[in-house]
């Protein structure tokens, strides 16, 4: 995979030319093990998720780096069935805040921009890429920073439970 040779090249810098091409996948495995087993899961988003599991359709946008890595968590965590579409940048070919990302994400989604209210805390992928793509945007600004003029959010939050507020008045 292209991100194995990520670890193919390491090991070629510390002259291990001869070390097999599973030995840089293995790396990339633990790699992604150890990324993953950092990330928390709070109960507060779990209880969130379930209430809205059965009112709305869930979808997920992630610009996560490795797609395996990312859909075996959310497996671990018993969610990975909630989100249709599951969209990882690592498979869709393109990464947020790209036109074509959303472009994609849309067409799998199968919905019109204004049917969406995307979620997401980052500025420039979530706040811009929204914007540019026409697509409401619940921010989840935990820092408090100000949000940008040009491209404001639909819904501004300090946590993802707030969004309980927004979409289960």
């Amino acid at each position: 995979t292209a991100r194995m040779w990520r670890f193919r090249r390491l090991l070629d810098e510390l002259g291990l030319h001869a070390a097999p091409d599973a030995f840089a996948n293995e790396l990339l495995e633990r790699h992604m093990r150890a990324v993953t087993a950092t990330f928390v899961f709070p109960p507060a988003h779990r209880e969130l998720l379930e209430a809205l599991r059965g009112r709305l359709r869930l979808g997920l946008f992630s610009n996560f780096d490795h797609g395996p890595a990312l859909r075996r968590l959310l497996g671990e965590t018993g969610i990975a069935d909630w989100f249709d579409p599951l969209l990882i940048s690592d498979g869709l070919g393109y990464r947020k805040p790209g036109r074509a990302a959303f472009a994609a994400a849309l067409a799998q989604a199968g919905m019109p921009p204004g049917e969406i209210l995307f979620v997401g805390d980052s500025v420039e992928d979530d706040l811009r890429g929204c914007h540019d793509a026409g697509i409401d945007v619940a921010w989840v600004n935990a820092r408090g920073g100000p949000a940008p003029a040009d491209c404001p959010p639909t819904y501004e939050l300090r946590s993802l439970p707030e969004l309980a507020r927004v979409l289960m008045p």
